[in-house]
């Protein structure tokens, strides 16, 4: 087994820049570790991993995309032009826009930060920091703050893949499903 280490497609710089505020004291070793599972869970799956690669800039698109599709708009936003139909059913251009898939994977990152909810494994088992400064939010409320997140990353997820299915290959990437079940109890 190899120990090369793999290029990651954000910072925690970056991490802090595209997702919602968080503290200045985060740990950057874990916040790496939760981007590298949330390109393993999210964006890899979604992109594959030739374009993963190009997008950390460690190979090209090349074939697997289609003439006018621009990189920058795909990882990092923009605004591009899709073919679209109007109401009378003529084809027409249709402006869209795209935060990218840097974003997307920020707010990934943030959700899995959220659900962690600071514990750390120690000797001794998971533990929790407690003291006279902090609490911890309710389970319920911890709960809908992270669907909230989750569901802002899969539309940044998304509306990144939209951007790069109209410059693939027709049937080539398909569109991106959600990635938590909801159930909803019945009767008593």
């Amino acid at each position: 087994m190899g120990g090369q280490t793999r290029k990651q497609l954000i910072t925690v710089e970056q991490f802090r820049k595209l997702a919602r505020p968080t503290s200045t004291h985060l740990d950057e070793d874990e916040v790496n570790a939760y981007i590298r599972e949330c390109e393993d869970s999210f964006i890899i799956p979604a992109i594959g991993y030739e374009r993963f690669k190009a997008s950390i800039g460690q190979g090209d698109f090349g074939d697997s995309v289609l003439p006018g599709f621009n990189a920058d708009t795909f990882i990092d936003g923009g605004e591009y032009s899709a073919g679209g139909k109007d109401s009378s059913g003529k084809d027409i251009k249709v402006l869209k826009y795209t935060s990218g898939i840097r974003k997307s994977l920020a707010y990934f990152v943030y959700a899995k930060i959220l659900r962690s909810d600071g514990t750390i494994v120690s000797r001794s088992g998971a533990m929790r920091h407690r003291d006279d400064y902090s609490d911890h939010v309710q389970d319920v409320s911890s709960n809908k703050q992270y669907n909230d997140i989750m569901d802002m990353a899969e539309r940044y997820l998304s509306d990144a893949l939209e951007y790069l299915k109209a410059f693939t290959q027709k049937g080539e990437v398909k569109a991106q499903r959600g990635t938590r079940a909801h159930v909803h109890a019945i009767g008593e």
